[in-house]
């Protein structure tokens, strides 16, 4: 084989950097966010009972905990969020403390380990992400399940299946991510040939971290008292929502008159 022949077929299987696969920034930031989760609310289930505590007993700091960890400002939120939305995380029962558990010990680390893969192009992890990102599609559609129709269902429902689903939906572009049976998902043929169903899992999910990110904002400018001095996009919303239905109905009246439709 000649040379230039062996470096098209390396070139075709190396694995391209970050900075050539701008996608992968927002696969790391969700993995990120998964840590984050675990370190600063999840930790909360797992830390209360090790002390001999409830959960409140641990939010209201009524001991000790190691390196005061989570931050108090943290645990004030949480503890709204438990009281206003999903009261299971301040119940904590015993199942739930084996999911976090779960999350801790397993999860998390393997968050770190595929943020690793993603910035450097390791494409041995492939199925270890496999696997990962299926333990985190279980977890969270038993999350889902359990605030939806479980015995400690949702306060609100609608809160609470707009916050969380973004949980459940990322493991999919995981899948879609790790999934084709290719040499390595990090070359450079895998980054620009995305198949269709790909690029539009790739969309959705875009638009629903976005969702995401704009109602909890909304949810804290709304419940938080720390937060509430910051202005709302909700009333800016509305009105966009009203002048785009007078917008319509002006067209489906002109178009009635005119017999178009």
């Amino acid at each position: 084989m000649s040379v230039s022949k062996r470096s098209e077929k390396y070139d075709s299987v190396a694995s391209v950097g970050l900075m050539d696969r701008p996608y992968d920034f927002a696969i790391i930031a969700f993995y990120s966010v998964f840590t984050l989760t675990t370190a600063l609310i999840d930790y909360h289930n797992v830390l209360a009972p090790a002390l001999g505590q409830t959960v409140r007993e641990l939010c209201k700091g009524v001991s000790w905990r190691p390196l005061n960890w989570p931050p108090q400002i943290v645990t004030e939120v949480y503890l709204l969020w438990a009281d206003r939305v999903d009261p299971i995380m301040a119940e904590n029962p015993v199942f739930w403390q084996i999911m976090e558990w779960i999350n801790v010990v397993f999860l998390t680390p393997g968050n770190l380990i595929m943020i690793y893969a993603f910035v450097t192009g390791k494409r041995n992890f492939r199925a270890f992400g496999l696997i990962h990102c299926t333990a985190l599609f279980y977890s969270m559609f038993l999350c889902l399940g359990t605030g939806l129709y479980g015995e400690l269902p949702a306060a609100n429902k609608l809160q609470f299946t707009i916050v969380y689903s973004i949980y459940a939906t990322f493991p999919i572009v995981i899948f879609a991510r790790l999934w084709p049976e290719i040499p390595n998902v990090f070359a450079k043929d895998a980054v620009n040939k995305k198949n269709i169903y790909q690029i539009f899992i790739q969309w959705l999910v875009g638009a629903h971290f976005i969702l995401f990110v704009a109602y909890v904002y909304h949810w804290l400018t709304v419940e938080w008292e720390p937060f509430k001095q910051y202005p709302s996009w909700m009333p800016y919303a509305e009105i966009a929502i009203e002048k785009s239905n007078h917008i319509l109905r002006e067209v489906f009246s002109s178009a009635n008159k005119s017999n178009i439709l």
